[in-house]
């Protein structure tokens, strides 16, 4: 089992904040085997010091939020 190893966000990393311009926000087709990791407020107001989970994965960061 491999060790978990305190480290920076930037040197995991590229970090950006921002909302999405897509309507309706709950597409089903910005989420369809998603794989980025979306990170919202709320995950991180409840993640104290450590973020373990999140709840959404996004399928895309381009084709249907521009």
């Amino acid at each position: 089992m491999s060790e978990w190893r305190e480290t920076t966000l930037t040197d995991l990393g590229i970090f950006g904040r921002g909302k999405s311009k897509h309507r309706p926000r709950n597409d089903i087709r910005l989420f369809e085997g998603g794989k980025y990791p979306l990170v919202q407020t709320g995950d991180v107001k409840s993640a104290n010091l450590y973020m373990l989970n999140f709840k959404l994965k996004l399928a895309t960061t381009k084709k249907f939020l521009w």
